[in-house]
């Protein structure tokens, strides 16, 4: 079990998956209420400010991150 955790925390690139009151992020979740602001860098990376933490969200396509924009502002 210690294994598969130290495989999933250290071993692999975090996925966001969306849900319908927020998404996660790694082992993180976060409510769409949580979120403050929402900007994207100069090299394609979607920053999200929430009250305690800044989330980078990396997307290897631009198509990605208009997918990733698009459900973000629906919530």
């Amino acid at each position: 079990m210690t294994v598969i955790f130290l495989y999933y925390t250290f071993g692999h690139a975090p996925k966001a998956r969306f849900k319908e009151k927020g998404f996660f992020n790694g082992l993180l979740f976060t409510d769409y209420n949580q979120m403050k602001n929402m900007r994207l860098s100069e090299d394609g990376v979607l920053v999200i400010d929430t009250d305690k933490r800044r989330i980078f969200l990396y997307a290897r396509r631009i198509e990605d991150l208009e997918k990733i924009s698009k459900v973000l502002l629906e919530h």
